[in-house]
Parts: C-alpha cells; structure tokens; sequence
C-alpha cells in the first residue's frame, strides 16, 4: 500500500477532503541535477493537491491528519494501462492499416489508434474499474496543524 497523510480540509456524511502538498523522493537522490524527473519535480514542488476520500465509517473532523493510501496492484494495472494501450492500439492500427491500404492510411490509421488509446485511458481512468480510488486508512485527530 503506498500511503500519504494530508490535512482533512472537508468534511461530508459518507467523504473527507484531504488537502496533500506534492513531494518526491528526489531530494534525497545523488542524481538529482542530471535527471528530467528531477527538474520537473523542481518546477512542480510545494504544490497543494486536494482529493476526495471514502470515509468508511472512520470518525473524521477538520484540522485533523488522514493516512490515506492506494493498492499497489491499482497502482500498477493504471500504469500498464496508461502507458500500454495506446502504444498497442498505435501499432495494431497502423500495421492493419498498412497490411490493408499502403503507407499513407497507415500513418492516418496510427494516429487514430493513439487517439482512441488515449481516450479509452481516459474513459477507464475515470470510470474507477480499476481500484484507483484512495482509501482512508487512518485519522490522527491530535495532529493538528
């Protein structure tokens, strides 16, 4: 379970609002100046990031610190499924394509494949099919900032 803890801003009958500032590990890493992630770590760091969060019948209030964490499994399937399916429809279009019409509608047939990839990502990302949903695991409620 990869976890987070983040100030509950909001609070609802069945959902809390916990407000994470964006952080990376790359502050810590020797191979911070030559690397991309890092600089756009740099660019994006200290940002504020808010999401909503099942309650699961965990007493919450606002002020108080949540622990709030995702599967590593949601994790990976969203990732394989991100980076995967439109590589794979690319391909599988404009190799069809090719096999079928020539060079040009392969090209035509490719980008379209990438585009369905990237809305099919986008339909599933956001139809929660996949466990992405953040869990409440926990509330320290003496933590308050």
């Amino acid at each position: 379970m990869v976890e987070e803890s983040g100030l509950i801003v909001d609070v609802d009958d069945d959902k809390v609002w916990v407000e994470t500032i964006r952080t990376s590990a790359c502050d810590s890493c020797k191979a911070q100046k030559g690397c991309g992630h890092g600089l756009l770590n740099k660019a994006s760091s200290g940002q504020r990031f808010t999401l909503d969060v099942q309650r699961n019948g965990i007493p919450a209030k606002v002020g108080d610190i949540a622990l709030v964490g995702i599967p590593e499994d949601s994790i990976l399937k969203a990732s394989l499924i991100g980076y995967l399916l439109p590589i794979v429809l690319l391909i599988l279009f404009s190799g069809t394509a090719k096999w079928l019409w020539g060079e040009l509608p392969s090209i035509v047939c490719g980008l379209l494949g990438l585009g369905l990839g990237f809305f099919l990502v986008r339909f599933l990302g956001n139809s929660g099919r996949f466990g992405q949903e953040p869990q409440l695991l926990a509330v320290n409620p003496d933590a308050e900032s």
